[in-house]
């Protein structure tokens, strides 16, 4: 669209909306009604009165309270129809660059197809990615309640509510003063222990007054727990499931023939080629320390597998034998963090100015700080990390480790190689992996806040109803590193330069002290990058009735909003380059902002006293591709106080983020893949080319769900409702397997997306991201709830579950991916849908609480079922299965304004089942998304009201 064409768009919206705004119909009120109307919900009878067309889950405080979840990521992970799919925990952050990062994926579908507000209004997307909210930045005390719309709202509130709507409503109107505080450990040791403190005071009386005011803090601090502490995680390798295959000190990755000429993106005419069998391999030529056993002189483990093999021998008869190489591998298990350490401080608060009896003024306010700092295994170096990175060009180092005949441990070497055939390449500098242990584990630390003001009025004017509001939001992130990292070029310098005659096979990994103090020297200690995410705008809307129908008034909500989206990241001078070893290459700068207006428009019809339909449309104006015009309809029909059936359709879209499309290109490293045309090289890494697209269009969705609610008997009410959702122009990075398998296959248009060297092996990947997927997703929530008088007590019982009939993914190479129940394809490689987790078939919590005078107790089960994970180490599938772990709290209130809580998470400390990840994490032997590795977890909780 042209810039004129939209700034026409903007006229026509502000005419419209001066001279209409009485008369148009809108959504967002409506949804907040529905909402409302779910927060009376008490027995079961009224909540079949009060359910409204839409199925809406509501988490109360009490419910909170009693679940024992330490932060919003765990308060979530309990509502069935979120899935790890998609998602972000803080324990996925091991290794990758997340800054602290949680997401909540609804239906699998993806974090940024989610949309979160807080008191129905958006927050600032997370300046660490600039593609979703993170809700840690939420603070947990000061909750009131969680309502999770399982149902598509683009038509209600525009971009990313294809899956859903997670709506977190803040304390207010607290009158007096509440001090609460928390401490919980692991029956375990090792870390993992979390204290918290909270307050919530009330000040001034709306009624009497004409104002009032609430504050909530809370700080919390959470303890690192490492993969040594855990015998389910502490290795990388159990045989025959699944073996580490992380960078190992001492591996001979080649000879180096052209000091000083590599390109770019690798090295040239050294790579490894039919012409050239000794140049730079992906699995190298094995490593002098594993002959005889002796990889743990050097920190490492003997490899399950060998290294590189070719015809090095010539038989008896003249014919040329294969070889293999002894090879060694790093065992990361006891290095890799399970829990980070975490420190929290957050801040709400809202204020209420009284007008009159019918208006008020009002304010709201939330500040968040979240501080990770996370050590990891220390760095691995080896030639494929040095693509991309232009400060060897013109300096004379060499982009690779190298060791030369001129050094007297180059023997060492030399005596290997001739042993096993390799004496060729005897003579010649070889590149060298190392794991640089010197230079200490890696510990970044991440500071993430968020801050947000919202201040406007509400009221009514005659038979209007009206809210307006003006927003600030920003997300900043300082990501930083104080331990453990160096510059790859200064690094290079020291350990090349013939004069140092470094040892890379030296016990230990122990170097001279001047070596030891040159390499010290090369650590780099400082910022990695400062990323802003803002979110400025207004918003207003009416509402009332237009006249009465057979079964009631017919209501109407009409509104607009408008808003300003930025998103700046600046990385560090260092890290522009990829220079830093660890952090996985170059960052590119980002600096793009739009802007966004919207009028949405909502009627409801009640046809008859049992008859009641909706209609809602939204047009948004994006200022960087332009307008999308979405709707939803929706209708209840409820015969009787005990019998609800309910029903929606409508169209969504989620608009491409900033981040994708406009983060420049760059050169990097792919992830691990294999070759279908050289199974035999194994799990490779290559040359990646990849960034944003700027010609990137919307993800479009359609959708429509069924449901009935339902209650047999007085003290039961059920549910079950029927969602499907179809997601068309998806946008994803594509994976490195699936480019090259696709290329492999001939497909049309792979072809200018693989490079190939000059012995037809993949050397580069071309991954920029496109709108180049599908998405077809359907299934069940169900919900059940008893409640009983009992022992001159009352018995709670409640069922929540999700079945998931299908997710049926079309990746980029057009292939389906039918992936509900599995990480993997038929083939064993892993699924575009789970990076972050997995599509479970069934998952459901099961509670049951008593309670009686002062005292009550509610067990619960979390239960999934389980799963196909990666196959094993002989290629036979594997299997996670059915799990079910139990938690229970105990209260106790001797008085109105004391109480306290005993609670066990995991209460029989069940471990995780083996889990074969598919290298979607960094930790081994479990699943970060599914299973708490502090195992049980005991706390204490107390809380008293002055």
């Amino acid at each position: 669209m042209s810039r004129k064409t939209f700034e026409k768009s903007h006229l026509s919206t502000a005419l419209a909306l001066a001279f209409g705004a009485s008369v148009m119909l809108v959504g967002a009120a409506q949804a907040q009604e529905a909402l409302q109307r779910v927060e009376i919900t008490g027995s079961s009878i009224k909540r079949v009165a009060a359910e409204g067309a839409l199925p809406v889950t509501t988490v109360t405080r009490a419910e909170i309270e009693n679940s024992g979840v330490q932060s919003v990521e765990e308060l979530l992970a309990q509502v069935t129809a979120v899935s790890s799919a998609g998602g972000q925990v803080n324990a996925g952050q091991s290794g990758l660059a997340t800054y602290g990062r949680s997401a909540v994926s609804l239906r699998g579908i993806g974090s940024d197809k989610t949309l979160v507000l807080v008191n129905g209004r958006r927050l600032a997307l997370f300046a660490g990615g600039g593609s979703d909210v993170n809700v840690n930045a939420i603070p947990l005390g000061a909750i009131e309640r969680v309502e999770v719309l399982t149902d598509g709202a683009s038509g209600v509130y525009g971009s990313d509510a294809i899956a859903g709507v997670v709506n977190f409503i803040m304390r207010k109107d607290y009158k007096g003063f509440e001090i609460s505080a928390e401490t919980g450990t692991p029956t375990r040791s090792g870390g993992g222990k979390n204290n918290k403190v909270g307050v919530v005071a009330g000040f001034g009386d709306y009624n009497k007054s004409g104002w009032s005011a609430t504050i909530s803090g809370s700080m919390e601090k959470e303890t690192n727990l490492l993969g040594a502490d855990r015998d389910f995680a502490n290795t990388d390798t159990r045989e025959p499931f699944f073996a580490g295959g992380a960078t190992e000190t001492g591996r001979i990755e080649g000879t180096w023939n052209f000091p000083g000429g590599a390109t770019l993106t690798g090295a040239g005419t050294n790579a490894r080629s039919a012409t050239n069998p000794f140049g730079i391999s992906g699995t190298g030529y094995g490593n002098p320390s594993a002959v005889g056993g002796n990889c743990a002189s050097i920190g490492m483990v003997s490899r399950s597998g060998k290294g590189w093999s070719g015809p090095f021998v010539q038989g008896p008869d003249g014919d040329i034998q294969t070889k293999t190489t002894p090879n060694c591998t790093f065992d990361t298990g006891n290095f890799v963090s399970l829990v980070p350490n975490r420190e929290f401080k957050g801040l709400t608060g809202n204020v209420r100015f009284k007008v009159n009896e019918t208006n008020e003024l009002f304010a709201d306010v939330l500040y968040a700080r979240n501080e990770f700092t996370n050590p990891i295994q220390p760095a691995p170096l080896r030639q494929a990390f040095y693509a991309g990175n232009p400060t060897f060009a013109g300096s004379g180092v060499d982009p690779a480790l190298l060791i030369y005949p001129s050094n007297p441990n180059y023997k060492f070497a030399a005596d290997y190689l001739t042993a096993n055939g390799l004496g060729a390449m005897v003579g010649q500098p070889l590149a060298v992996s190392q794991r640089t242990f010197l230079l200490g584990s890696r510990t970044s630390n991440d500071i993430a806040t968020q801050d947000r003001i919202v201040v406007g009025g509400k009221g009514s004017v005659g038979s209007l109803d009206y809210d307006f509001a003006y927003m600030r939001n920003n997300s900043v992130t300082e990501g930083g590193v104080i331990d453990g990292f160096a510059s790859i070029f200064e690094l290079s310098k020291v350990l090349n330069n013939p004069a140092n005659q470094w040892n890379p096979w030296a016990p230990g990994g122990v170097q001279t002290p001047e070596i030891t103090a040159k390499i010290n020297a090369t650590k780099y200690r400082g910022p990695t990058i400062s990323s802003k995410s803002t979110n400025d705008g207004m918003d207003a809307k009416v509402s009332g009735t237009i006249m009465e129908m057979a079964g009631g008034p017919m209501g109407f909500a009409a509104g607009v909003q408008a808003r300003d989206e930025s998103y700046v990241l600046t990385p560090a001078p260092a890290t522009l380059t990829g220079d830093v070893i660890g952090l996985g290459g170059a960052i590119t700068p980002v600096d793009a902002k739009r802007t966004v207006w919207a009028m949405f428009a909502e009627t409801s019809l009640p046809v008859t006293k049992e008859l009641e339909g909706s209609f809602a449309v939204r047009r948004d104006s994006y200022s960087d591709f332009g307008t999308t015009t979405n709707w939803k309809a929706s209708g209840r029909y409820q015969p009787s106080a005990s019998f609800l059936a309910r029903g929606s359709v409508g169209t969504g879209f989620k608009a491409p983020s900033l981040v994708n499309l406009f983060t420049p290109v760059q050169i990097n490293t792919t992830e691990q893949f294999t070759d279908p045309k050289f199974p035999g090289n194994g799990q490779i890494q290559v040359t990646s080319i990849a960034g944003g697209n700027p010609l990137l269009t919307p993800e479009k969705s359609n959708q429509f769900s069924l449901g009935l609610v339902f209650s047999p008997v007085k003290t039961v009410t059920a549910s079950v409702d029927y969602f499907n959702i179809e997601i068309k122009d998806a946008i994803f990075t594509p994976s490195a397997q699936q480019l090259v398998s696709a290329f492999r296959a001939g497909r049309a248009g792979y072809a200018a997306l693989v490079e190939l060297d000059a012995g037809g092996e993949v050397s580069l990947v071309r991954q920029t991201v496109a709108n180049n997927s599908s998405v077809k997703t359907n299934g069940l929530d169900i919900d059940v709830k008893y409640r009983e008088k009992m022992g001159g007590g009352r018995l709670d019982i409640g069922l929540a579950g999700t079945y998931t009939l299908a997710y049926d993914l079309v990746n980029a190479a057009q292939d389906l991916e039918k992936s509900v129940g599995t990480t993997v394809r038929e083939d064993g490689t892993p699924l575009v849908a789970s990076p972050t987790g997995v599509i479970l078939k069934w998952k459901h919590n099961l509670n049951v609480g008593y309670t009686s005078g002062q005292w009550s107790a509610t067990v619960t089960q979390r239960y999934y079922q389980g799963y196909e994970d990666a196959p094993d180490l002989n290629g036979d599938r594997h299997f996670v299965p059915n799990t079910a772990v139990y938690d229970l709290v105990t209260t106790y209130s001797p008085t109105k304004s004391m109480k306290f809580a005993l609670g066990v998470r995991n209460l029989f400390d069940s471990n995780p089942p083996l889990f074969i990840n598919n290298g979607s994490q960094f930790q081994s032997g479990y699943d970060v998304y599914q299973y708490d590795p502090r195992g049980r977890f005991v706390y204490l909780t107390g809380n008293y009201k002055f």
